[in-house]
């Protein structure tokens, strides 16, 4: 019943190392046994404390379960750095373990929740994402465990879409879907649907991009599902923000927007930072940058990039930076956001992240032909149809040929012909994914080089009747532009 108290640690710590190793060992297991019969609070709201006493006293089958549930705790409350030493802790000790099974169930849990932390603390195409990815891929197929197969399955569709491989990405999401359904666990269906809803907006399948959001609507309640999340942001604000993106590709921009300032404000009630992060320099910046709101875009990305630097998630910060770039662009001086631009599109790049590429290097394009880097915006436009091409984002791929369009355009009079042919290819791709808002955008532009050519009347005939199907977003700047050319037009 001894109470000590050290008036300096080094006294504390010599009076620990006097001891022998076995007695440390001995009293390090007491107390982890007392703290797991008398003392549940803190078995579960510091699970570390249980960790660190049972890998003082060498009971790596007992410490390692304590590491993955402190990394879970920690990534749970969006503690990214806290979260990655516990669970690479957790995996110095694993291979000790000797029952097979159980050290490989193990791993699989660990190295499945340290993938997901890497996707916000580094990057999600980093190295670090890949290998524990990877290695839980080949533990999972060993495994045969459903429950654990499920955040497998998600991350690897998740790294292989950022890394620019869209179809690889859907492939193993249908396989999640599959997964989740079979294990009769509403959380990973929910999971599963989110990741769906993004897929499937990547693949230029609007329609089917949104029936999944809705069933995930359908499902997840007021609140994020229990347990340790497969995802690095809330899947609520994930399966919002392409519930979202693919409302304004159909038509309908008033209600993008309204599903995106909710998926904001659903973040802010979270208490989740990294969720916050992502609503504020991904979700909202896109839908105001996509209707022409740039005053909105450069609000939410300030306050964004200010979050995002302050709490260690620079891949964030990278993306916030140029949705900024392109408003500060429209709104300020061309040449000080180009710079900006360049800068952040190389950290991405550099990231190894290939999603949205198309979109960052079209908005490029067309920041360069402003001022009059015409070749330069040619070369980021030829980039970003390849970009397409290789990773089967067909969502980018009306924008692109209209971005080719604009920059042949900007390079002369007798490349119009050339320019006429691209945007009549980004209207027809519009049209077979019945993206009308794309399909909008790029008549626009064809309507502008025919009225130049004097085609009025053909120009007329093009954009009047896109325009007339609109019903909302009579506000937005496409709208706007439209009705004005038309008003010119007659």
């Amino acid at each position: 019943q001894s109470t000590y108290t050290f008036k300096h640690a080094l006294v504390q710590d010599v009076a620990y190392q006097s001891l022998l190793r076995s007695t440390r060992q001995h009293y390090h297991q007491q107390i982890a046994q007392v703290l797991e019969e008398s003392f549940p609070v803190i078995v579960e709201t510091e699970p570390e404390v249980l960790a660190r006493h049972y890998t003082a006293s060498q009971q790596n089958e007992k410490a390692v379960p304590y590491w993955l549930r402190a990394g879970q705790k920690a990534w749970q409350r969006t503690a990214a750095k806290e979260a990655l030493a516990h669970l690479t802790r957790g995996l110095e000790l694993v291979e000790a373990i000797g029952d097979v099974a159980s050290r490989e169930a193990l791993e699989l849990r660990l190295q499945s929740t340290l993938g997901v932390v890497h996707f916000a603390a580094t990057s999600y195409a980093s190295p670090q994402a890949q290998a524990a990815y990877l290695r839980a891929y080949e533990l999972c197929e060993r495994v045969g465990d459903a429950e654990l197969q499920v955040p497998v399955l998600y991350g690897i569709g998740a790294f292989q879409t950022m890394k620019g491989d869209i179809n690889a990405g859907h492939d193993a999401f249908k396989k999640l879907i599959a997964a989740a359904r079979a294990s009769d666990q509403p959380r990973f269906l929910i999971y599963a649907l989110s990741v769906l809803a993004w897929s499937h907006y990547n693949r230029a399948n609007y329609r089917p991009a949104i029936e999944r959001a809705d069933e995930f609507l359908a499902l997840y309640g007021d609140r994020p599902p229990a347990g340790p999340r497969l995802s690095a942001a809330d899947p609520k604000v994930i399966s919002e923000t392409f519930r979202a993106l693919a409302h304004w590709s159909l038509g309908y921009p008033d209600q993008a927007r309204q599903i995106g300032e909710a998926a904001l404000e659903h973040a802010r009630g979270l208490a989740d930072s990294y969720s916050l992060a992502y609503a504020l320099n991904f979700t909202t910046p896109f839908v105001a940058h996509l209707c022409g709101d740039n005053q909105r875009a450069f609000d939410r990305t300030g306050e964004g990039i200010e979050l995002a630097l302050k709490l260690g998630y620079p891949f964030m910060a990278v993306n916030g930076t140029m949705w900024r770039a392109w408003a500060v662009s429209q709104l300020g001086d061309p040449a000080e956001a180009l710079a900006t631009k360049e800068e952040a599109l190389e950290k991405y790049r550099a990231s190894g992240v290939r999603y949205n590429f198309p979109h960052y290097l079209a908005n490029l394009a067309n920041m360069l032909i402003r001022v009059g880097r015409v070749s330069e915006a040619q070369a980021a436009a030829a980039e970003a149809l390849s970009s397409v091409a290789q990773s089967g984002e067909r969502s980018k791929a009306a924008e692109v040929h209209l971005t080719i369009g604009d920059t042949l355009r900007a390079a002369g009079e007798q490349h119009w012909p050339e320019a006429e042919a691209s945007y009549l290819r980004a209207v027809e791709v519009a049209g077979a994914q019945d993206a009308k808002s794309w399909e909008l955008r790029a008549a626009l532009a064809l309507a502008r080089l025919w009225r130049e050519q004097g085609k009025s009347g053909a120009a007329r005939d093009l954009l009047a009747p896109v325009y007339g199907w609109f019903t909302e977003g009579f506000d937005t700047a496409d709208l706007t532009a439209a009705k004005a050319i038309l008003a010119e037009l007659g």
